[in-house]
């Protein structure tokens, strides 16, 4: 269903909140893709479980054990399992162990390696042989549960395994900015304010949004009380030869604005289907 200069005036001479017709909801949403924010929802959801096995959660503990002041006692492991995780075509080993703090407390721990083998010596000891052994132990002495064994880190997997952070961030840029541009849109058509005004300047820029390049738009409108305003908007493919002529031709163009924010702003022509 086409939007028709009939329904677009009809439906700005209503007064806030407007209720928003199907078709003019449509039309107005056409430049914020929906595709997008469910390839974004679906990069979060594929994601996330592999930032949960592989992110160096316990990446700050190893920073502050290995250049914050630290203490270091005997310890003994009680116990290796080698776990189904592998770094560098080696296996992640996970290691418990307890040791004794300066104030004679008895504490637990567990940290990991890659590779397996010997681990660090105890002081003044020979290196243990599995399952048990002497070994050395680095502890916060105000947090004595913040604790490994020399050698050892507290994640499974190094700090350069952060870098999966990346992907869901990407996923969630995709999902929360067009979710935020497509409320955005919606507020203005139900609650915007309107004016007359005149497109001022067109700007191209490096931005391409399916395969369109996107303009940026500035608009010159008379807001509440007669405040001049100058506000832009983005603009894509015939929208844009349609902005252009207004331009060289001066007619002024519909405006929605957000009241107490005019810098937000919604142009109401580009919902005519017939001008694109």
């Amino acid at each position: 269903m086409l939007v028709t200069p009939d329904d677009l005036g009809a439906f700005l001479s209503l007064r806030p909140p407007r209720r928003i017709p199907p078709a003019i909801r449509r039309s107005g949403m056409k430049s914020i893709l929906l595709w997008v924010i469910l390839m974004g929802l679906f990069f979060i959801c594929f994601s996330v479980p592999f930032m949960a096995i592989f992110f160096p959660w316990r990446l700050n503990d190893d920073l502050r054990l290995s250049w914050g002041k630290r203490t270091e006692a005997d310890g003994l492991v009680i116990r290796e399992a080698q776990t189904n995780m592998s770094e560098n075509e080696a296996t992640v080993y996970r290691y418990e162990f307890r040791f004794t703090d300066a104030q004679g407390r008895e504490w637990t721990g567990a940290c990991y390696k890659h590779g397996g083998g010997a681990l660090p010596k105890s002081a003044g000891g020979p290196e243990y042989e599995l399952p048990e052994g002497r070994v050395r132990v680095q502890y916060l002495p105000g947090n004595p549960r913040v604790s490994r064994i020399a050698g050892c880190r507290l994640s499974p997997f190094a700090w350069p395994a952060g870098f999966v952070v990346v992907f869901p961030l990407v996923g969630l840029g995709l999902f929360f900015f067009p979710l935020r541009a497509r409320w955005r849109t919606r507020r203005l058509l139900s609650h915007g304010a309107f004016a007359s005004g005149r497109v001022e300047r067109i700007e191209e820029t490096n931005v391409t949004v399916n395969g369109q390049r996107r303009f940026r738009i500035h608009v010159r409108f008379a807001g509440e009380g007669r405040a001049q305003h100058v506000s832009t908007a983005h603009a894509y493919g015939r929208d844009v030869q349609f902005l252009r002529e207004k331009l060289e031709s001066g007619d002024p163009v519909n405006v929605l604005y957000r009241r107490g924010n005019p810098k937000r702003i919604f142009l109401a022509d580009l919902l005519v289907n017939g001008n694109f």
